[in-house]
């Protein structure tokens, strides 16, 4: 993807979370920003990160998106039309969801994420998942 190609999916995904949540422009595109990141490291391994919840709570999830092409046989590609972030929640052994515009934060720092290239196949995905029990997205 080139860097003209992210930078518009970027303000897409911004446009849409300041449509959804009446945040202003400017939080929005970071908000974007911090679940474009958040997909990338989540591809790369678990991450731990935190969003607030619609019920007003603050929840500290520790999610994965590695074995989503084995659960659903098609690569992870995030909607350009939905402001919602799909992952593998670890602790809870389900699939879930949250809006991009309740991200908080990422946890989980650099350097504890492994490259792809080091990973195992599965190493850091859970045995329901790997035996190929995969529950639908919640």
């Amino acid at each position: 993807m080139t860097n003209m190609d992210f930078m518009n999916q970027l303000r897409i995904k911004a446009v849409i979370i300041k449509q959804e949540s009446g945040c202003s422009f400017s939080l929005a595109m970071e908000k974007a920003s911090l679940a474009f990141n958040l997909i990338e490291k989540l591809h790369a391994g678990n991450v731990t990160f935190q969003y607030q919840k619609e019920d007003g709570t603050l929840r500290e999830a520790e999610g994965t998106l590695c074995n989503y092409e084995y659960c659903f046989k098609r690569p992870y590609k995030p909607r350009h039309n939905t402001s919602f972030v799909v992952y593998y929640d670890v602790q809870r052994q389900a699939w879930r969801a949250c809006k991009a515009a309740n991200l908080i934060q990422i946890c989980t720092p650099e350097h504890a994420i492994q490259p792809k290239s080091n990973l195992l196949p599965w190493a850091h995905c859970p045995t329901k998942v790997r035996r190929g029990r995969c529950t639908s997205a919640s």
